[in-house]
């Protein structure tokens, strides 16, 4: 039986960087603070434009201010 896994996107205040991870992550790999998970689902933002990335980013960054 295959095995799926899911990946979930993740936006890290710290790093001031959105992560795409398998699984829901607490800790950011890169810095290991805190990391909020994004309802955009993974085939959502692959299918994002990296003007539209731009955007989600910017919002995740008011957002956590």
């Amino acid at each position: 039986k295959e095995m799926k896994v899911m990946m979930y996107i993740h936006y890290c205040k710290n790093c001031d960087s959105i992560r795409i991870l398998s699984g829901h992550k607490p800790c950011c790999p890169a810095c290991g603070q805190a990391l909020r998970e994004l309802k955009t689902s993974f085939a959502e933002y692959s299918s994002l434009s990296s003007g539209q990335r731009l955007l989600l980013l910017e919002k995740e960054r008011r957002n956590s201010s």
